[in-house]
Formats: C-alpha cells, structure tokens, sequence
C-alpha cells in the first residue's frame, strides 16, 4: 500500500508533453527515505514508536529532507523503537 495525497494529481514529463499522476507521499523510515512508492504496510505495526505526517514540502523540515525535490506530495516519517532508544 502507498499513501496518495489529497492534494490532487502532480504533473510529470512524459514524452512530449506532461502527464497527470497520482501524488504519493513519500516515506523515511528512521531516518532514511525509501525508494518511492515503497509499501508501507512492510512496516511492522508493534515495532512503530512514532509517526509524523507532513502534507507538502513546506511543512517538512530540512533535517527530514525538506529541500528535496521529490516531497511536493509530502512525507511520512515513521520511527521505530529500535531507533528511538
């Protein structure tokens, strides 16, 4: 499963002209952002210690990786209690 945001379709290059397609949010798991539409139900629900949704690239922080060009759609950083100690 992937999470599309409600933000509507994104605009990619496609050819000669541009397509519309679904927008995903984007996933880091502690830390680390997976490769685009990774499956996030691969996450074991009893390990999760937190998650934090961030719906556009504005609201990202740049320590999460706001300034990257992919999070348009948003990011969804789940942390697990391995990585919260």
């Amino acid at each position: 499963m992937v999470a599309i945001s409600t933000r509507g379709m994104k605009s990619v290059p496609a050819g000669s002209g541009i397509a519309l397609v679904p927008c995903v949010l984007r996933v880091m798991l502690d830390g680390i952002i997976l490769p685009a539409l990774s499956d996030i139900d691969k996450v074991v629900p009893q390990d999760v210690h937190g998650v934090e949704v961030f719906f556009g690239a504005a609201s990202i922080p740049p320590s999460l990786g706001g300034m990257r060009s992919d999070n348009w759609c948003g990011l969804i950083a789940i942390w697990t209690r391995s990585a919260g100690g």
